[in-house]
C-alpha cells in the first residue's frame, strides 16, 4: 500500500465523525431553499451533481427555476482517454446536458462557458463576465459555488470571483439582493475540511482542528426520497464514474461523500478564514 492511498484509508473515519458532527449543528433549510430560483456554478461537469444534486431537485419541484452555468470545458478531466481534447469537451458537455434534463432542469437552461480546464484561476476577468451576464439574465435568489477552501484551483477560483461579484453588487443601488451559498466537492476530502491558511505541521493542524469545524454552521438539504434519482444523475457522467481510457476519475469511495442523508450547504464566506493545499488534498482532481 502506497503512502498516499495509506493516508486516504487513514482519514476517512475522521471525515465520516468530522461530517456527522457538522450535521449535527446544521439547520434543516430544506423547504426555505427549494422555494428560492438560483444560478449554480460548476467550475466542471459534474460538480452541480455532486454538490448539490438534490437541491437542484427540490428547486424545480417547488417550480423555483434553475439556470446551471459550468464555466471549463472538461477538457483534462481524463489523464488518458481514447479521444482528443476536442472529443472529450464534446462528450462531457453531452454528459451535463443529459444530468441536467435528470434534474428538471431545461437544455436552454444549461450553458457553458468553455474557458480552459484546470486555468480559471489564471482567467478570472472572464470568469467574472461570465457569472455577471449570468446573473444580469436571471437575476437569481441565490448563487450556489463551491466553497471557498475546495482545495482545487478552478474550484478556489471560481468561488472567490462569486464572492467579490456579490459584494459588489450588494453596494449598487437597486440591485436585488443574492444570496451566496457554497457546496463543498473535494473539501470533504481534506483532513479534515481544511487546515489553516498558510500551512501548517501536524501539531497546529491538531490544535486548529476544532476551529475548523465548530466556525461554520451549515445549511442542510434533505435528501431522503431523492437519493436514487442521484444516483442515476452521477451515472450520467460515464467518463468519471466508469473506466474511461484505463482510469476511474471519480471513485465509488469518493462518491460515497455525496450520497448521505444530507446536502451541505455553507452561507457564502463561512469558510474564507481557511485555507486549502493541494498536498492536504487526499483525493486526485478533476
Amino acid at each position: 500500500m502506497g503512502l498516499a492511498s495509506a493516508a486516504r484509508r487513514a482519514a476517512v473515519p475522521a471525515q465520516r465523525g468530522s461530517r456527522a458532527l457538522w450535521e449535527r449543528r446544521g439547520t434543516d433549510r430544506t423547504a426555505q431553499i427549494a422555494s428560492t430560483s438560483a444560478l449554480v456554478v460548476a467550475p466542471h461537469a459534474d460538480d452541480e451533481t455532486l454538490g448539490c444534486a438534490v437541491t437542484i431537485m427540490r428547486k424545480r419541484a417547488a417550480g423555483s427555476r434553475v439556470r446551471v452555468l459550468v464555466v471549463s470545458d472538461g477538457a483534462y478531466s481524463l489523464d488518458t482517454a481514447p479521444h482528443t481534447h476536442p472529443e472529450l469537451v464534446a462528450l462531457r458537455e453531452q454528459e451535463a446536458r443529459t444530468a441536467a434534463g435528470l434534474l428538471g432542469v431545461a437544455a436552454e437552461d444549461v450553458s457553458f462557458g468553455g474557458l480552459p480546464d484546470g486555468g480559471l484561476a489564471q482567467r478570472r476577468d472572464e470568469v467574472r463576465a461570465l457569472l455577471e451576464r449570468a446573473l444580469a439574465e436571471e437575476r437569481p435568489e441565490q448563487l450556489l459555488v463551491p466553497v471557498s477552501c475546495d482545495g482545487h484551483p478552478d474550484h478556489d477560483a471560481v468561488s472567490r470571483v462569486a464572492a467579490e461579484l456579490v459584494a459588489d453588487l450588494a453596494t449598487q443601488p437597486g440591485e436585488p439582493p443574492v444570496e451566496l451559498l457554497e457546496y463543498p466537492v473535494w473539501m470533504w476530502t481534506h483532513w479534515p475540511f481544511t487546515s489553516p491558511a498558510g500551512g501548517a505541521g501536524p501539531a497546529q493542524r491538531a490544535l486548529g482542528l476544532p476551529r475548523r469545524l465548530s466556525s461554520p454552521r451549515p445549511y442542510l438539504v434533505s435528501t431522503a426520497g431523492h437519493l436514487e434519482q442521484k444516483r442515476a444523475v452521477v451515472a450520467a457522467y460515464k467518463t468519471q464514474v466508469e473506466p474511461y481510457g484505463g482510469e476511474v476519475a471519480l471513485s465509488p469511495a469518493f462518491l460515497a461523500h455525496f450520497l448521505g442523508p444530507w446536502e451541505v450547504l455553507l452561507p457564502g464566506g463561512s469558510m474564507s478564514h481557511l485555507g486549502s493545499h493541494l498536498g492536504d488534498h487526499l483525493g486526485s482532481s478533476a
